[in-house]
């Protein structure tokens, strides 16, 4: 009798066990995370985001965390990347009113900035190449009033964006409306830094024309390309964190695809170059 009721109690006990089981190692994922953001943040703190980093990434690929579990921690780890950029989460709301406003410019430049100026389009020039001069003409004043207006977002090294790409990067696959938005900030810090690159170069150009033979107008179009994408990626970002503006966004996400549509493509638009190139000799 007495070995009966033992076994029983072992049976039952054995069952028991298996059924908390489960919610004894969520409990000890969850402490887990905790400790290890709680340790990265503190280091976060005192400014040592290297050492941040490797925590983090260490963890990032374990089998026992959740999709809730690495979404929490690419966040933590790209606040890390960006801080090492100089980029501090804590402002992040005021960065990312200015992308917002820099964004919608787009539909309304109204800037007097021609990169190819009417006076240097010939008039018995083929109505395809005007067409393509207009073109490019209309992407710069956009990519243009979008700098003006990109004011307030911080200018990072080019070590810093090699930083902010990470961080976009750890963030690409989150789905959390917190995440998308820190996201979206992310990639308007990244776009400030990729218009930062040609904006004084066009100016330069602009002020002497005899170096127009040097432009190569093709690299000018992969640019403003690329401008155009990050955008695009901002506003996808935008359209999860801010459900109530996602018809907004979507919409000026069609407007974008234009764009990128009738840039010219290096090939159509090395024509351009040679034909402004021999106006000037």
């Amino acid at each position: 009798m007495r070995r009966y009721l033992i076994s029983k109690i072992f049976i039952m006990s054995f069952f028991i066990f298996l059924f908390f089981l489960p919610a004894c190692q969520k409990k000890q994922k969850t402490q887990s995370i905790r400790n290890t953001t709680e340790k990265a943040t503190v280091l976060i703190d005192k400014g040592d985001y290297s050492s941040a980093i490797e925590l983090l990434e260490s963890e990032m690929n374990s089998p026992a965390f959740t999709s809730d579990n690495r979404e929490e921690l690419s966040l933590v780890l790209a606040s890390a990347y960006a801080a090492r950029a100089g980029i501090k989460i804590e402002n992040y709301w005021d960065y990312l009113i200015g992308f917002d406003t820099f964004v919608k410019t787009i539909e309304s430049a109204n800037s007097n900035f021609d990169m190819i100026p009417e006076s240097m389009v010939p008039e018995n020039l083929d109505l395809e190449t005007k067409e393509k001069i207009k073109q490019i003409n209309a992407n710069i004043k956009n990519i243009k009033a979008i700098e003006q207006k990109a004011a307030k977002i911080p200018l990072i090294s080019e070590s810093g964006s090699s930083d902010i790409l990470r961080a976009r990067y750890f963030l690409k696959s989150t789905v959390k409306p917190s995440s998308k938005l820190y996201r979206s900030m992310l990639t308007a810090v990244q776009l400030k830094h990729h218009l930062s690159q040609k904006t004084q170069f066009l100016i330069k150009t602009l002020n002497n024309e005899s170096d127009w033979c040097a432009i190569h107008i093709s690299e000018l179009s992969s640019w403003i390309d690329e401008a155009l994408s990050l955008i695009d990626d901002g506003l996808e970002d935008l359209a999860v964190a801010i459900p109530s503006e996602k018809e907004n966004y979507k919409r000026m996400q069609t407007d974008i695809y234009k764009q990128q549509q009738d840039l010219t493509t290096s090939n159509e638009v090395s024509d351009i170059s040679k034909v402004l190139c021999y106006l000037k000799k």
